[in-house]
């Protein structure tokens, strides 16, 4: 695909909008497929929107509305093969592999604000890309989205979730989190406790979201 050039590129691209939208006409899914299961379960996707309206960014009240806005990527799906689905998170030399089209996307979108895994960006080598490919973005490490973490390594945001429940009562992140499957709605408000805590602790250091 790197290869791809003027009509050859708008074709590539044009398929991959048809897929995407074509069966989003007929769902019924509150969230969008789009191939990376928490986002597509709603965990990142409505973790994604806490962020950017936390941060005063672009957002939208339909979770299709809100992924135009948004970028999602799987790390090692660029450049790894596998029969099957496994971690390869603490595989620098695999991960690095995928460093080339990673720094490509970030040098192009220049997000204002990336979340990425926490256990990645462990990697010196890989944070160092990334900070170099878009030094403007504020980069937010955080764990997975994932029923381990969510219901017993968040347990000690639960003060936080009751102050987050009242404050966004009636709000579309209050629908979103209500349709993220495959959690009690309660826990999965943890992990944006804590999103909450790290973006706080980030403003309070004087850390805007164009800086690192």
């Amino acid at each position: 695909m790197g290869a791809c050039r003027g009509p050859q590129l708008r074709a590539t691209w044009n398929r991959y909008r048809l897929r995407y939208e074509e069966p989003g006409r007929k769902s019924t899914d509150f969230f969008p497929d789009v191939g990376i299961q928490p986002v597509t379960d709603g965990g990142l996707f409505a973790a994604g929107l806490f962020v950017a309206s936390t941060l005063a960014l672009p957002t939208r009240k339909t979770p299709r509305g809100f992924l135009e806005t948004i970028s999602v990527s799987n790390w090692c799906k660029f450049s790894i093969r596998s029969a099957r689905n496994q971690g390869y998170i603490a595989d620098v030399k695999k991960l690095t592999r995928s460093l080339p089209y990673v720094v490509g996307e970030l040098t192009v979108l220049r997000p204002a604000v990336l979340l990425v895994p926490k256990a990645l960006w462990r990697h010196p080598i890989l944070r160092a890309a990334m900070r170099g490919a878009s030094p403007r973005t504020q980069f937010l490490p955080v764990p997975q989205f994932n029923p381990r973490v969510v219901n017993i390594r968040l347990r000690k945001y639960d003060r936080g979730v009751v102050t987050l429940l009242r404050r966004y009562a009636g709000m579309p992140i209050e629908e979103w989190m209500a349709n993220v499957s495959g959690y009690r709605e309660r826990n999965a408000w943890r992990y944006l406790a804590m999103l909450h805590k790290l973006t706080a602790t980030r403003r309070m250091h004087g850390r805007s979201p164009r800086s690192t």
